[in-house]
C-alpha cells in the first residue's frame, strides 16, 4: 500500500471511530466522558498521526489504536447505548453530516458552568498541542519561540523585574509560604480596596445604552474568533450540530448573522507568532464590517503577551508583543478589509474587536488606523474585552489619537486581572507580596495554616503593614505608563446581590488600580463570563427604560 493510501486509510478509520462514537445515544452520566475525553483524544490522535509521525507509521499505528483502544471502548459504550426512537442511525446517501462527525442532527444543549469551563480547557489544550507539534515541524517557528523567550529573560534580568519577582514569588514558593501569602494579601486587599469601586468610577463619563448593546453583540464576535470549541463552551441557546459543524457556521450561529456574511477567516494553527487568527464579517444589525481577533489560546499567543516591554508605536509607546501583532495583522488583512468594506455603503462603519490578547491587538490596530489615516473614508470604532494596558501616548501625540480614543470602548468583568496587567502593576504586586512575605516569614506554620483556612483572622499588625505599603521605585527600562486607549472602560462589577452594575472608568484610573488577588481573578477572564455579564446589563437597561 502506498504512503498516500495509508494516510487516507488512517483518516478513514479515525473518522469512522468518531462517527460511531457520536452515533450512540448514551445516558447523561456518560455524555461528558464522550465529549471531554474520548472525542478530544481522537482529535489529538489525528493531529499526531497527521503532523508528527512519519507517514509510513500511520497505517500500523491506526491498526494498533483500533485494537487496543477504540474498539474496546466503543464496545463498552454500545452496551449502555439506546436509540430512543428506534430510527436507523446510518448515514443516508449524500446526506451532509450535521456534526463534524455525527451522522444525524443531534441537539446541542447550552452547557453548564462546569461543562463550559471544561470545554474551554479542552480547546486550549488541543490548540497548545497543535502549536507544539507545529513548532517541532517548523524550525523557523521554533527559532522565533526561543528568540522571544530569550528576549523576555534578558529583559527581566536587565530591568531588575526578574529579581523583584524572585524575591516576592519564587522565594516564598520554595519555602512553602506562597499560598499563605496570597490568602493574606487577599484579606488585606479586601480591606484596602473596599472603596475601589467608588475611586474608579468617573462621574464625568457615562455608559450609554448603545455602548452596552453594541458591546453585547461584539462580544459574541470576539468569542467566535476563538473557534468552534470555544463557541460550544459559550453557546447559550439550544442548537443542532449543523450550526457548529464548521468554523464559518459556528461563527455565523454565535454572532446571529447569515453564514454568507462571514466574508473571510484566517486560520493558521499555531501561527500567532506571525499573524493572529481572525475573521471578517458583516453585521447588519449594527451596520458594521467587523474584524474580530482571537485572544490567547496557544503558546505562541502567550509569548506575545509576555513581551510587555515598551515599543515605539504611532508616536508613543506600546506593548511590544501586541504592537508587533497589530502591525503584522494590518499587513496581512488591511487590503482585504478595504475590499470587503468597499462593497458596502459608507454608512457601514468598521469595528475592531477581540478578547484578551485579541482585545489589546484590536485597540492598537484601532490606534494605528486613526493615527496613520489608513481608512479615511470610513468611521472606525473599537470594542475591546479584557484588553491589557497597551499604549502610552508620547509628548506630541498624533492628531488621529484623540479620535481613536474617542471611538473606543472597552469592557472589564468584575475581578478579571488581565486588564490590569502591565510592567508597572506587576511590580506593584511584587512589592505587596514582598511586604506580606516579610511579615509571615517568622510566623509558625500552624499560624499560617489557621489564617489560610480562616480559623483566625489576619493579625492586625500585618494588615496595617501591608495597607501602608507604597511602591515608590522609579520606572525601569522598558516600563511606560501604559493604559487601555479607550474613551471609557465599562467595569461590569458584580454586586452582593449577584446583579451587575456598569461603572464608567477612565483609562488612567483603571491602570492605577492594583491587581486584586482572589480566586476569581482568572475565572472572570473567560469569554462566556463576559457574555453573561453583558446580557444581564442589556436586559436590565431595557427594563429600566420601559
Amino acid at each position: 500500500m502506498s504512503l498516500v493510501a495509508q494516510q487516507l486509510e488512517t483518516h478513514k478509520r479515525l473518522q469512522a471511530a468518531r462517527q460511531e462514537l457520536w452515533r450512540l445515544y448514551l445516558p447523561n452520566f456518560l455524555c461528558p466522558y464522550r465529549e471531554f475525553v474520548l472525542d478530544p483524544s481522537l482529535q489529538f490522535w489525528t493531529i499526531v498521526v497527521t503532523l508528527a509521525l512519519p507517514k509510513r507509521w500511520d497505517f500500523s499505528i491506526s491498526r494498533i489504536s483500533q485494537t487496543l483502544f477504540i474498539r474496546p471502548t466503543l464496545a463498552t459504550l454500545r452496551f449502555f447505548s439506546k436509540d430512543p426512537d428506534g430510527e436507523d442511525l446510518l448515514v443516508t446517501a449524500g446526506k451532509e453530516l450535521l456534526h463534524p462527525v455525527a451522522p444525524r442532527p443531534l441537539h446541542f444543549q447550552p452547557p453548564s458552568d462546569i461543562q463550559s469551563a471544561l470545554s474551554g480547557v479542552a480547546a486550549f489544550v488541543l490548540s497548545v498541542v497543535a502549536d507544539v507539534i507545529g513548532a517541532f515541524m517548523d524550525p523557523v517557528k521554533m527559532k522565533k519561540w526561543f528568540s522571544a523567550m530569550s528576549a523576555f529573560r534578558a529583559y527581566l534580568q536587565a530591568s531588575g523585574v526578574g529579581a523583584e519577582l524572585e524575591e516576592s514569588l519564587i522565594k516564598p514558593l520554595w519555602r512553602g509560604r506562597l499560598l499563605d501569602n496570597l490568602k493574606i494579601l487577599n484579606d488585606c486587599q479586601e480591606i484596602l480596596d473596599e472603596d475601589r469601586t467608588k475611586l474608579a468610577n468617573d462621574l464625568d463619563l457615562e455608559v450609554s445604552s448603545e455602548d452596552l448593546v453594541v458591546g453585547c453583540s461584539m462580544m459574541r464576535f470576539a468569542t467566535a474568533a476563538y473557534g468552534v470549541e470555544m463557541v460550544r463552551s459559550a453557546i447559550d441557546r439550544e442548537a443542532n450540530y449543523e450550526h457548529v459543524n464548521s468554523e464559518r457556521k459556528a461563527i455565523a450561529f454565535h454572532c446571529n448573522i447569515p453564514t454568507e456574511d462571514v466574508k473571510y477567516i484566517y486560520i493558521q494553527p499555531g501561527d500567532e507568532m506571525h499573524t493572529m487568527r481572525h475573521f471578517i464579517a458583516v453585521d447588519e444589525k449594527t451596520k458594521s464590517v467587523v474584524l474580530a481577533i482571537r485572544g490567547t489560546l496557544s503558546i505562541s499567543g502567550a509569548l506575545a503577551d509576555m513581551q510587555a516591554m515598551d515599543f515605539d508605536f504611532c508616536g508613543g509607546k506600546a506593548h511590544m508583543g501586541i504592537a508587533e501583532q497589530a502591525n503584522l495583522l494590518w499587513q496581512k488583512t488591511g487590503q482585504r478589509l478595504r475590499r470587503i468594506a468597499s462593497a458596502y455603503s459608507e454608512q457601514y462603519r468598521i469595528i475592531f474587536t477581540g478578547h484578551s490578547l485579541g482585545g489589546g491587538a484590536a485597540c492598537l490596530l484601532h490606534v494605528k488606523v486613526h493615527t496613520e489615516n489608513l481608512l479615511p473614508t470610513r468611521q472606525v470604532y473599537c470594542y475591546g474585552f479584557a484588553p491589557p494596558p497597551t499604549y502610552c501616548k508620547g509628548s506630541t501625540p498624533s492628531p488621529g489619537l484623540e479620535m481613536a480614543v474617542k471611538n473606543c470602548v472597552c469592557f472589564v468583568h468584575d475581578n478579571d486581572c488581565v486588564p490590569l496587567l502591565s510592567v508597572a502593576s506587576i511590580r506593584r504586586l511584587a512589592c505587596l507580596m514582598d511586604a506580606v512575605d516579610n511579615c509571615t516569614e517568622n510566623l509558625w506554620f500552624t499560624t499560617r495554616f489557621r489564617i489560610f483556612w480562616e480559623f483566625v483572622k489576619v493579625p492586625g499588625d500585618i494588615v496595617k503593614t501591608v495597607c501602608s505599603v507604597k511602591h515608590d521605585s522609579k520606572a525601569v527600562v522598558g516600563e511606560s505608563a501604559m493604559v487601555i486607549p479607550a474613551r471609557c472602560i465599562v467595569w461590569m462589577k458584580k454586586t452582593l446581590s449577584g446583579r451587575f452594575e456598569a461603572l464608567a472608568c477612565s483609562s488612567k484610573a483603571m491602570a492605577s488600580m492594583n491587581i486584586f488577588v482572589c480566586q476569581d481573578m482568572i475565572a472572570d477572564h473567560m469569554p462566556e463570563q463576559y457574555e453573561d455579564a453583558l446580557d444581564s446589563l442589556v436586559a436590565r437597561r431595557f427594563q429600566e427604560q420601559l
